[in-house]
């Protein structure tokens, strides 16, 4: 069930990825073409850049974390012994648990008062909770690829162990 759950987010996820990423790239031309060809100024596509570029950070997070393909130095844990090298990865994706667990309860924080304030972006007067939505978001979806990951791994442990 936790898995289908996962794959579904994730499926979800990347289309998030790929509909920011293209929309960046439609903004930026769009501003290179106003500016240099139309010589009309085009003063939102900066902004929308941006809150694009925050929306595909997050949500790819998320799906690194699905992936396990965020940076990591492995040099050490890989000369110690299978026993002890299994408990220090499985303490490690607990640990990157806890971790966006506190990012997502700060960012929850974070977007509450955005709420309160009602502050709007500069050009383009979005609300900021719609801009900054997606960070709890990507936290969320976060965890719960992390606590897929390591449910996955302690049964992988135990199959290992049995057999």
């Amino acid at each position: 069930m936790l898995d289908r759950l996962d794959n579904f987010f994730v499926k979800i996820e990347r289309t998030i990825c790929v509909i920011t990423f293209l929309a960046m790239v439609a903004v930026v031309l769009w501003s290179v073409l106003c500016r240099r060809v139309l010589m009309i100024p085009f003063l939102a596509g900066e902004e929308l850049t941006r809150y694009l570029a925050i929306y595909s950070i997050f949500f790819g997070t998320s799906v690194a974390v699905k992936e396990k393909a965020h940076v990591g130095v492995e040099v050490f844990i890989n000369l110690l012994p299978p026993r002890a090298l299994k408990a220090a990865r499985l303490l490690g994706d607990a640990l990157t648990c806890v971790l966006f667990a506190i990012m997502l309860a700060l960012s929850v924080k974070m977007l509450l008062q955005y709420g309160q304030t009602r502050q709007l972006t500069t050009i383009t007067k979005l609300p900021m909770t719609l801009i900054y939505c997606c960070v709890p978001a990507g936290m969320f979806l976060s965890v719960l690829h992390g606590l897929t990951g390591l449910v996955q791994s302690i049964r992988a442990g135990k199959e290992a162990d049995a057999a």
